[in-house]
């Protein structure tokens, strides 16, 4: 597997430009960071806003309006996960619109069967600032709705969120046709001239990047298969996801059952740990690149997560890390990013078993499970600096 080895840059080292960067080059660092950092922004915004609204919904009234007494809302989730899993690599270049589309059918569910339906299809289209604005925004838009929407048009808070939800998503996902660069090999002739994938090939060359358009065959998949590498980052990135615990939604389910706040009141609360969550991934993300290396930021973030883990009982530097280590080969890096990425899909029946919504908020036997991951996840992570060290890589 062609792994880079170019030792990491000091924080004092790194700046925006290089001093031999033309001001042709500079333009061009301009143009795409001007343009992909905020959509990524946008896109990964409305991605969690639709996942985690579900949870939301729940506390506002949808559990009582179709009856759900069970474990309907983890296996809702479940649902999603699996749709996540299944759709991302066929499908990927119009479900952004689908997301849209079925968020929006989601209003007017009328039952557990038709509701799981949706979040399979809305989990289509999934890939970590993203994640906590996103929880964030939809706790505020159910806050909102259940404030000032209830019974307009006949229809509840929690439906008005879904129409919210998918207003804001469909034109994200149109966007993204006119707007996102591509690859060199693959451009987006509204956005990129031959200029620009001139300087782009050459900075991805200097940068040790293979920039020939190599296909993912099935010589790639048995030749990534074959190496340490694979089976080394199946097992980090299972435990990556089974150590996060913010998509059951535990703190919401501990503060309906209170009876001490309004729906709109409960979902703004809930808000606050997704407030703080993006301040976290932003200084997690920022060490990771500057001071402490991925290694040690994945032991600094996780140790805080596997602390309130254990408060409960008695989530990131990693595809930094991954695509800056396979930036070599094209075919293997993308291979392996859409791999480690699938890995979520263990949540399907961990959390099913761990985080069954009968047991909230508590959950028994989901926090210590998620404890041991945490523990499971740093180990893993100092045992592959080890290994990479050790072979030079």
């Amino acid at each position: 597997m062609a792994v880079s080895n170019q030792p990491r840059k000091k924080w004092y080292q790194l700046q925006w430009y290089r001093p031999s960067d033309s001001a042709r080059q500079r333009r061009f660092i301009n143009k795409i960071g001007l343009v992909i950092v905020p959509y990524a922004f946008l896109s990964y915004w409305v991605k969690y806003i639709d996942q985690a609204n579900v949870n939301n919904a729940y506390v506002a009234g949808m559990k009582e309006d179709l009856g759900f007494y069970g474990n309907e809302l983890i296996q809702l989730q479940t649902f999603y996960v699996v749709g996540a899993v299944l759709g991302q690599i066929p499908f990927m270049f119009f479900l952004d619109v689908a997301w849209g589309i079925f968020t929006l059918r989601q209003y007017r569910t009328a039952s557990f069967a038709e509701l799981a339906a949706y979040r399979f299809l809305v989990g289509w289209r999934c890939l970590l600032l993203g994640l906590s604005l996103g929880t964030l925004t939809a706790g505020l838009i159910t806050a909102g709705a259940s404030r000032n929407l209830e019974g307009v048009l006949s229809l509840t808070g929690w439906r008005w969120m879904y129409i919210i939800c998918a207003i804001i998503t469909i034109p994200v996902g149109i966007l993204r046709y006119f707007i996102l660069p591509g690859t060199p090999d693959k451009p987006n002739k509204w956005f990129l001239h031959d200029e620009d994938l001139d300087v782009a090939r050459d900075r991805l060359k200097d940068d040790g990047h293979h920039t020939t358009n190599e296909k993912v065959t099935f010589a790639t998949v048995k030749k990534v298969a074959s190496t340490w590498h694979f089976w080394v980052l199946i097992v980090f990135d299972f435990f990556f996801w089974n150590s996060g615990t913010s998509s059951v939604g535990g703190f919401l389910l501990w503060l309906k059952p209170l009876n001490r706040f309004s729906k709109a009141r409960i979902n703004g609360l809930g808000a606050i740990a997704s407030s703080l969550g993006m301040f976290y991934t932003l200084l997690t993300c920022l060490a990771s690149d500057l001071i402490l290396g991925p290694t040690w930021a994945i032991t600094f973030i996780h140790t805080f997560h596997l602390l309130g883990n254990i408060i409960l009982t008695v989530w990131t530097a990693l595809y930094g890390w991954v695509n800056t280590k396979l930036r070599g080969s094209p075919a293997q890096r993308a291979f392996i990013l859409v791999l480690i990425n699938t890995t979520q899909a263990s949540t399907a029946w961990t959390y099913l078993l761990t985080f069954p919504t009968a047991e909230a908020p508590r959950y028994p036997k989901g926090y210590p499970f998620a404890i041991a991951n945490s523990v499971a996840l740093i180990l893993t992570a100092h045992a592959l600096k080890w290994w990479l060290k050790k072979t030079k890589e």
